[in-house]
Parts: C-alpha cells; structure tokens; sequence
C-alpha cells in the first residue's frame, strides 16, 4: 500500500513550491558541497529541521521506495504530508510508524489520534502583529517583544491593536543575535548569537551599564564547535533554559538548563529522554509551571508543534501537545505576558509573524451568605464583581442570605462590594472553598433639622429654602421643621426599572440633605418615596442589567455607598 501512495505522493509533491524556513536553523544547513555527501535520509532529516517540507518529502519519496526507511523515518514523513497539507496520506505514515516502533498504544498513539478528531478547544488568535519584517524568536519582558532583525536585537511595543512600532535598536555590541531573555530586572541578558568562524551558535551573557552594554562573555559551559539556542531564564527557579545538539544527547537539538546561582551559570544538563526526542526540541520557555518548547520528534500538525512538560513526581513525566495553538504551519514559540494572555511565534511559507490570543479562563464558583451584626440574613444584596471583565459579574442574595458568583479566571481569591439597601456597602475578598460568611453594618437614621429663612415682605413672598454642608450657620429669621415634601418634588418608582440609589432615609430632611450634597455629582439624581415613610436618593439606571451594574460601578466612584435597586424589588 505505501508503495503505491509514492507515485501520487512524488507528483504532488512537484506542485508545491512555498517553503517555510527556520532562520536560525537554515544558518545549520550544511554548503551544497557537504550536503552532496549525505545520504538521502540524512539530507531529508536537515530540511525537515530546517522547515523545508517540500524538499523534505520529496527525498522521503525516493527513500520510500528504495525501502530504506526506519520507524521514525515514518513519523518524520508523516508530519512532513501534515504540513504540506496532505492529512489522509499522512495517517497511513503515522500508522505505519506506530507498528514498526511499538507504539501502538500508550501516550505516543494518543497523540496520534488527536491529531485527525475534531477539536473544538481550539482558542481564536485575537490579532496578529505586523512589522515590516518578520519578527524572529520573539521574547517577553516588561512590557515589550524583543526580537532579532539582520542579527541585531530590537525592542518593540504594541501601538495599536493588530500592529508593532518601528522597533528601537538595543545598541548591543555583538552580531548574528537570534534571540536574547532579560533579568536582574533588564539590566542583564543572555543571549544567542552566531559566529561565522566556527558557524555555530553560542551564549553570551551581558550587563547593561548606564545607556550602554558591557562586552559579551561567552558562557563558560559553552563549547565554541557546539551549538546552543534560545535562551530563556526561570528568575524564579534560577534556572537558565537552552537548546543544543551536543553529543551524546538523544539526537538533533535537545533541551538542557544551567542553574543560575545569582552570579554565575553551572554547567550544562540534559533534560534526558523523557522529554527530548530523535529530532529537535527548540524554544524552551518556563510557564505556569509547565516547560513548554517547540518539538518536530512527536507525532505533530506539521513540522513543529508546541508541547509542554513536567514531572508529576519523581517517577511520572508529562508530556502534552498544546492543541489549542497548533496548527499545521510551524509553532515555534509561546511567550507570556501575564497567566491569561499569550504570544505564539508562527512559521509559515508566507514569512514569520506573532500573533496574540487569551485563554479562556476556567469557571471558579464562591459562595457565602450575607449577615447583619445580629447574623440575621439580608435578602436581595448586590454581590459586585470588582474585576476588569467587559462585562461586570454580579449576584443576589436569596432571602437566607445566601449568594452563588461565578468568575472567569484563574484567580482562587476575588474582591467583591456588597450592596444593600439600609446598610453600609464593604468590600471583601471571597475564597473559593470556604463559607464566606460577610457581615454589614446597618445605617442608623438621623434626623437633620433644616434651616430656611423665611422673608417678610408681604404674606405671598415665596419662601426660600437653604440646603447644604454650610446651612447651619446661615442666620435664620425664623426656624422651623418642614417635612412637606414640596422644597423638592418626589417621584414614585417606575417598577420595570433599575434604579441606583446613593442613600435612603426614613427622614424627609435628611434625605433632602444627601440629594442637594449630590446633586452636581449626578445631575439626574431624585428623590424617590417606596411605600409610606422611606425615602430613597438615586437615579434610573435603564430597563437591562448589564447597563445598570456598568452605572453602579461608576457611581460607586463617587458614592462608595451607592447600590442598586432592580425591578420587582421596589
């Protein structure tokens, strides 16, 4: 059968002329002189580093044929045609690797199968950033990208959604930089870079002084005739994060970390077998508690995929393919700029780009239930959500005070306002898992006598009234209690609405108090009777909960007491 998908395979395989490239890896690529000494597997193998697929297949074809290839030979073919766009052909290689290799079962042939089942997990790239050249190996640090440009290091920000600025030259005095990770809070650096006189790549460790960079020190584990790429830095675990295809490793380019002590690097430690492959494992990049890298040795979308590992316990390595951003174009980077939001570094035959997407964040539930200082239950409390989501979370209490809140996120601690008529409105923290029991403070009614003047001029003088901060110091003509409800109209509720109340009162006076202390604040602002003796002060915050609560959290900046009234609880 395999034979006779090589004929079909050979003449689409001449059709295709697009080529996606590794940069740094096409630096590897041996001159055609040395590459006319290779077998046809081992040139095959180069380009399939390299990104070439279309080369890389057409040398498999002939491989093929020839009956020369081995198991994993299979598996690079395989996520050759994956690339090139060719899933059904390539689920026969994949087959055929699983039986000559043994992995018919277990985690290598779960890999296997995930590839061809629907993925609905999938996460949309939210935009894709554009520079006038493709950014290489792109890093993350306060706030910036860095990337190399013509072996140079650049800096860039985003400014504007979809783009990146020009890029600001770092003025680092070595050349042939593919990529570079910052720490000691940016003033020290190590970086990759190429050395045309040994045509490797090694690290080099920099400290910034003032404006400029000391000169670059090659790493003291480094071998000038080995190669080490992608450098990044756990500052936290001190460990330094590389790739290299130093002997001995498990084959191509393996991941190896080097703990940092503060002022010096140990030397250089394979990750071992567990994680590395026959080929390349490239991009290492620590986090959220995973190791994530870029791999073409595990069954992939094409070329390279992004997986992450991590050892359970001292017996049981994890090693997953990180579906939601593979595609069938090479992956080479994930870097973070905070736990929820991710930059991917996509390789495709159209050039390099980065593109930005945010995971969807897991569903944490809190509960508790809402008390008075007499632990008696308070029904129809606003429970706020203080987050940056677009659209505000809230909840309301039943009548035992009980409350249900669901926050997208991975946070396992929130920072909720508690809103309810009568009482004061606190903030709290919520903890997943626990009761949460909260308790507020009820407002205690007090009567304010009201000042006004009342003129002499003739029995139909209209009256003045004076209200405000400074009314008791006013030098009345005559003082008088005045509950009439005619110094300022007072509106009934409209029942179908939502209304955000800034105080309440079972004093007229009082209440007429907080609307003039407010009025400038919020120019719509009333006061509003429910029932026969309460008075409330606030303003209509439309017919739909979502506008009501983004009007209570901006009036909250104002009136840290303010709450919200909806319909059918007036």
């Amino acid at each position: 059968m395999l034979r006779g998908l090589a004929v079909l395979l050979l003449l689409i395989s001449s059709m295709l002329t697009g080529l996606a490239q590794l940069p740094d890896m096409i630096q590897l690529l041996p001159d055609s002189s040395k590459l006319e000494r290779l077998t046809g597997l081992e040139k095959a193998r180069m380009y399939y580093g390299a990104g070439q697929y279309v080369k890389s297949e057409s040398l498999l074809f002939i491989e093929l044929e020839n009956g020369t290839m081995q198991s994993e030979d299979f598996l690079m073919f395989a996520n050759c045609l994956m690339a090139t766009g060719k899933r059904a052909l390539a689920s026969d290689m994949f087959k055929e690797y699983q039986r000559l290799s043994g992995n018919e079962y277990g985690a290598v042939a779960d890999m296997v199968s995930g590839l061809f089942m629907l993925d609905s997990a999938k996460v949309p790239i939210e935009r894709v950033f554009t520079t006038t050249e493709g950014v290489h190996s792109a890093s993350f640090y306060d706030g910036k990208i860095y990337s190399a440009k013509n072996g140079s290091l650049y800096s860039y920000i985003a400014s504007c959604p979809g783009e990146l600025d020009a890029g600001t030259y770092m003025g680092l005095n070595i050349s042939g930089i593919s990529s570079v990770t910052f720490f000691n809070g940016g003033f020290s650096a190590v970086l990759s870079a190429y050395d045309p006189k040994t045509e490797r790549f090694n690290l080099y460790e920099v400290e910034r002084e003032g404006a400029n960079w000391s000169k670059a020190k090659r790493l003291k584990f480094c071998d000038p005739e080995i190669n080490y790429l992608h450098p990044t830095l756990d500052e936290e675990k001190g460990i330094l994060y590389f790739s290299s295809d130093a002997a001995g490793g498990s084959g191509g380019f393996d991941l190896y970390l080097s703990y940092y002590s503060g002022s010096k690097f140990g030397e250089a430690i394979n990750l071992g077998s567990n994680i590395n492959t026959n080929f390349n494992e490239l991009y290492p990049n620590s986090l959220n508690g995973w190791l994530y890298f870029s791999s073409n040795g595990y069954p992939t979308n094409g070329g390279y995929d992004l997986f992450r590992y991590k050892m359970l316990d001292e017996f049981t390595p994890v090693v997953k393919n990180v579906k939601t951003y593979n595609s069938r174009f090479d992956e080479l980077a994930i870097v973070m700029q905070d736990p929820q939001h991710f930059i991917i570094n996509r390789n495709t035959s159209s050039g390099l780009f980065l593109l930005s997407s945010t995971l969807p964040g897991k569903k944490i539930e809190f509960k508790g239930r809402i008390l008075d200082e007499k632990q008696n239950a308070i029904d129809n409390a606003a429970v706020l959500l203080l987050s940056d989501a677009q659209y505000p979370h809230y909840s309301l209490s039943n009548s035992k005070g009980g409350f249900r809140i669901i926050n997208e996120g991975s946070a396992e601690e929130v920072n909720v306002r508690i809103f309810a008529s009568g009482y004061y409105a606190k903030q709290f923290i919520l903890r997943s898992n626990e009761k949460n029991e909260l308790v507020l403070q009820k407002i205690e009614n007090v009567s304010i006598v009201k000042v006004i003047e009342v003129p002499v001029k003739n029995d139909t003088a209209d009256v003045e009234y004076y209200a405000g901060d400074a009314v008791d110091s006013l030098p009345p003509k005559e003082t008088i209690h005045d509950n009439s409800e005619n110094i300022r109209g007072v509106i009934l509720p409209d029942t179908s609405k939502f209304y955000v109340i800034v105080g309440s009162s079972k004093d007229y006076d009082f209440a007429y108090r907080i609307w003039s202390n407010y009025k400038e604040d919020f120019p719509s602002l009333q006061i509003i009777k429910f029932g026969k003796s309460l008075y409330r002060i606030g303003f209509m915050a439309g017919t739909n909960e979502l506008d009501a609560v983004s009007a209570l959290r901006d009036a909250i900046e104002i009136r840290n007491d303010a709450w919200l009234i909806r319909p059918g609880f007036h």
